[in-house]
């Protein structure tokens, strides 16, 4: 048996992928962490990803959300922006840091935090406790 193959025509054009939680985590906390205005694109606005957003709140960092003009219901384009003054633009938090169920807020805020050099309480759900 023989085949023929021949080449197809190149794809050409452009792909948006909807936001990722592990990326969107840690897209955020960088942004806190460096010097200068972070501008991230298709960040996951999610469950798990808005403790992340109040956290840095409690800590001092400016940050805003904004949803493009052809958001869908799936997969919101959201931009958020932050204004990042460095590990040492922390402030250390008035309150608890709630980090709800989400592991990925926990885990990185400890190191952040550590690394900063500043004494807070993290706590979450019964889940995360465990």
């Amino acid at each position: 048996m023989d085949a023929t193959i021949t080449p197809g025509r190149p794809l050409v054009g452009e792909i948006s992928l909807p936001g990722d939680k592990s990326i969107s985590h840690r897209a955020a906390l960088f942004g806190a962490m460096g010097v200068g205005d972070s501008r991230i694109e298709n960040f996951l606005l999610a469950g798990v990803t808005r403790p992340m957003l109040e956290a840095l709140t409690a800590l001092g960092v400016d940050w805003e959300l904004n949803k493009g003009p052809d958001e869908s219901p799936l997969f919101p384009k959201v931009l958020l922006s932050i204004r990042g003054q460095g590990l040492q633009g922390f402030t250390p938090p008035a309150q608890t840091i709630q980090c709800r169920n989400s592991g990925a807020t926990i885990r990185f805020l400890a190191g952040a935090l550590a690394a900063a050099g500043i004494t807070a309480t993290l706590d979450g759900s019964p889940g995360l406790r465990r």
